[in-house]
């Protein structure tokens, strides 16, 4: 029979955290029901589900369980859960709704989910993998969410997405079917990070979230003629490209009023010296921090931390 391990220990994130591993115990009660921890992380491939927490639930308020039970059953007693990260739910499928505190969520996307589960009202960060929806729709209620995150999954549009008038980060990692950003036009969405392959073909809409102040896009068959378009979005800060740039004029960046970090990894045309891009933005009085120069497939990669102004 594998052994019970209990460590209550503080991560580098300052967070008092109690680890659970193996079979359900008296020890194990007694950890859990002393509260003395904010976090509680459980590994409980040996439990058949989550009933032995029933009588400890006043005391979770944030759970995250790497390997959880076969089964789900039990869970919904933990009503005072404020986090809960999960990997893919088994059977029975949790319905969120009955966690009227619940404010962070992270699972993977399990057999018998149903959408209208996702309806938790308190709801303000939201990761998803493996979502089986093909738009926003579904979240639509949502009216606390600020961030959300969908890793791989069937997402085509972002159909939807105006209904969540405080969504401010989203990101979107390998959604293979996603065709089209435009429904975020009209949010004031400042952070907003593509990666992996999709089917996006143009990234027009992104000059109209004139909120944002971090992009990062990795995008494989994505291409930009040029980046005049970073004009049009004023609070930018940093950014992030790694899709092919046909043109590069660097006083795009040096005359913005609040880019600190640019990186570009593949600019198909002979590279500037870096005395040259030095004097781009000391013409405009901005200086440079850091410089550095890499040399992709084709063309030239570069990445630019940059000073408030010269002297900065």
């Amino acid at each position: 029979m594998a052994e019970t391990f209990i460590n209550l220990s503080t991560r580098d994130d300052g967070i008092h955290q109690l680890l659970l591993r193996g079979p359900w115990t008296p020890d194990s009660r007694d950890a859990v029901a002393a509260g003395n921890y904010e976090l509680l992380r459980l590994y409980a491939l040996d439990w058949s589900d989550y009933s032995p927490l029933q009588d400890c639930s006043s005391h979770v308020h944030r759970m995250s369980v790497p390997y959880g039970p076969d089964s789900t059953a039990g869970i919904d007693a933990l009503s005072n859960l404020e986090q809960l990260e999960l990997g893919e739910i088994p059977e029975p499928a949790i319905d969120f709704r009955l966690f009227p505190k619940l404010n962070k969520l992270k699972f993977g996307w399990g057999k018998g989910m149903k959408m209208q589960f996702l309806q938790s009202p308190s709801l303000e960060q939201l990761e998803i993998h493996r979502f089986k929806g093909t738009d926003l729709e579904t979240l639509a209620g949502l009216n606390r969410l600020e961030t959300l995150t969908f890793v791989v999954g069937r997402v085509r549009t972002l159909a939807g997405a105006g209904s969540l008038r405080k969504l401010r980060h989203v990101t979107l990692d390998r959604t293979s079917e996603l065709t089209d950003l435009s429904a975020l036009v009209g949010l004031d969405i400042q952070t907003l990070t593509l990666t992996g392959r999709n089917k996006i073909q143009s990234i027009e809409c992104v000059e109209r979230l004139s909120s944002l102040e971090s992009l990062y896009l990795d995008v494989p068959k994505l291409r930009c003629g040029n980046l005049a378009w970073v004009a049009q979005l004023p609070l930018l800060q940093s950014l992030t490209l790694t899709s092919p740039i046909d043109h590069l004029e660097w006083k795009t960046f040096a005359q913005h009023p609040n880019l600190r970090q640019v990186v570009l990894q593949q600019i198909e045309e002979s590279p500037p010296s870096e005395s040259e891009i030095r004097q781009f933005f000391g013409s405009c009085h901005r200086s440079v921090k850091e410089i550095s120069f890499t040399k992709p497939g084709s063309g030239y990669g570069v990445a630019v931390e940059i000073s408030r102004d010269l002297g900065a």
